[in-house]
């Protein structure tokens, strides 16, 4: 016990005021403490598992990240321009930044959609499994889960352009001229 205090305290020295410039570049200045502390709590509940003392600090800031990417999913600042996320995250942090904004704008599609593409997208259901909970036929589902995921796509396309890698990755997010975009 006495070592892994040790650990976080000397990760608490190193890192504490690095993560909270971070929190605050990424636009959540005013959470920044707060993050912080949720920061070591996780790195308190899973320093066990990590047994070489020269990736914690890579660790720690894995779990910034992601904390920064959660804030991002819950709601984004009016007018931080979407540009600087690119900039900001590694392409895995993209993905879920840009899977954020999927996931609010499912909730936006008409009623006829909307549950089939929540069903398969968001929780994985198998679209013959939806067809049986939603009581319609299979091609009937396949049909508003295309129907559905183009409206997305041609909702996201209005708002921003988007730059993927060979496997389909998020590398690059930039905001059209629209000012209405909500990303």
């Amino acid at each position: 016990m006495i070592a892994v205090s040790h650990r976080i305290e000397a990760l608490w020295e190193e890192l504490s005021r690095p993560l909270r410039a971070f929190f605050a570049r990424a636009g959540h200045a005013e959470e920044a403490e707060d993050l912080l502390q949720e920061c070591f709590l996780r790195v308190v509940r899973g320093i066990d598992d990590v047994q070489d003392d020269d990736r914690l600090a890579a660790w720690v800031q894995r779990i910034a990240r992601n904390l920064v990417v959660d804030a991002h999913r819950r709601g984004r600042r009016p007018g931080e321009p979407v540009e600087e996320l690119a900039a900001e995250y590694h392409a895995e942090d993209l993905n879920r930044v840009v899977g954020g904004w999927i996931a609010d704008r499912i909730h936006g599609l008409p009623e006829r959609y909307r549950e089939a593409v929540r069903l398969y997208e968001l929780e994985g259901v198998a679209q013959r499994a939806i067809a049986e909970r939603l009581g319609l036929s299979l091609p009937a589902v396949k049909s508003r889960v295309q129907r559905g995921r183009s409206l997305l796509r041609s909702d996201l396309l209005a708002c921003c352009s988007f730059e993927f890698d060979r496997t389909g990755g998020v590398v690059d997010v930039r905001r059209r001229a629209d000012p209405d975009c909500d990303c």
